[in-house]
């Protein structure tokens, strides 16, 4: 059972759905499935890496790197400051994720790499996206509308028929069984998993 089912099981039970809508949404999932003859989230290698080249900018080229490399979620994004990015131990800590919990994510060194070049041309000073001057004013963070719009328009762009957002990305690397090598670091009271995609 891929993650994507058992969460949408999880939900619907905790939801309290009657057994009738239950299956309604079960089959529903699954004829949406069958008609693309796979699961409606899954992206391959080559797609994720026509996705984020056809960023129209530097700036959501480095917001689908974040999302594909971290697994953050949509909300969490615009948030992210510029002191949360910790390049001496390689993680990216997130302030107010879901549950209103905190967490550190590791960080690859293509992502800082990414990360760093973006700073040099933007130079932000509290958060890492910041809006516009004429919508919010220079030192607001970005709409997660924006991280939503960076994904549509570079699958759009790229050519993909798929149904793409950043929920798409956070969850691509669940489904890379053969070129994911990992590296797990223990530190007090967590145990770290970083993933690399090799080739």
């Amino acid at each position: 059972m891929t993650p994507l089912r058992q969460r949408m099981l999880e939900e619907l039970q905790r939801r309290n759905y009657s057994p009738s809508t239950f299956r309604g949404y079960i089959l529903a999932v699954k004829q949406f499935a069958d008609y693309f003859d796979e699961s409606p989230d899954k992206l391959g290698t080559e797609e994720v890496t026509r996705l984020i080249e056809a960023a129209s900018n530097l700036t959501y080229r480095t917001i689908l790197m974040l999302l594909y490399g971290t697994g953050m979620r949509r909300a969490e994004v615009p948030l992210l400051k510029v002191d949360d990015i910790d390049s001496e131990r390689m993680i990216i800590h997130i302030r107010q994720g879901k549950g209103r919990r905190d967490r550190d994510v590791p960080m690859s060194p293509k992502l800082l790499e990414a990360l760093r070049e973006y700073y040099r041309q933007n130079k932000p000073k509290i958060y890492l996206f910041t809006s516009s001057a004429g919508h919010f004013g220079v030192d607001n963070p970005i709409s997660d509308k924006t991280v939503w719009h960076a994904c549509r328009g570079a699958a759009k762009r790229a050519g993909l028929s798929k149904v793409i957002g950043p929920h798409t990305l956070r969850h691509y690397l669940l489904s890379l069984p053969n070129n994911l090598s990992a590296r797990i670091s223990v530190r007090p009271g967590r145990v770290v998993l970083t993933c690399e995609i090799s080739g």
